[in-house]
């Protein structure tokens, strides 16, 4: 008679060891998109980004790209809910002014500097000397000095 080999039983100690040198992942539940979907959806009409928008929904960021990638449509939505409460504090400034108006105005000048801010941004402070020294010549060219 041939004796069958008999695994020998790994306890929870072993593979727990295991685990912790890298030897072995533990199985992941695999959770349906449909479940995910709707927690990116409130994370995102909250104003949060791709990172905290994962986190809410217990995903990772890598998921949240296969969602992307899968269902490009998506994309347009998030940013949509994401400017929510920027909306939602224009329209606060516009009807509430004298009951919310501070709080509206201090979350739409962080949001929108641009349009809400003291202070203007001048987006061209990354242009060279050279590309200066150019549009300095051009607008004297234009007020006739050259």
């Amino acid at each position: 008679m041939s004796e069958k080999k008999k695994k020998p039983k790994t306890d929870d100690k072993v593979l727990i060891e295991e685990w912790i040198e890298g030897k072995i992942q533990p199985k992941k539940k695999r959770v349906p998109v449909s479940t995910k979907l709707p927690l990116l959806e409130v994370a995102f009409s909250n104003d949060l980004n791709i990172l905290e928008a994962c986190r809410y929904a217990s995903i990772s960021r890598q998921s949240y790209y296969n969602i992307i990638e899968k269902w490009p449509h998506l994309v347009d939505k998030f940013e949509q809910l994401r400017i929510t409460p920027l909306m939602e504090s224009k329209m606060t400034i516009a009807k509430e002014a004298p009951k919310a108006y501070s709080t509206a105005i201090d979350y739409a000048k962080r949001k929108s500097p641009n349009e809400f801010g003291d202070r203007v941004i001048n987006e061209n402070h990354n242009i060279t000397q050279e590309e200066r020294d150019k549009m300095k010549d051009a607008v004297d060219r234009f007020r006739g000095k050259k």
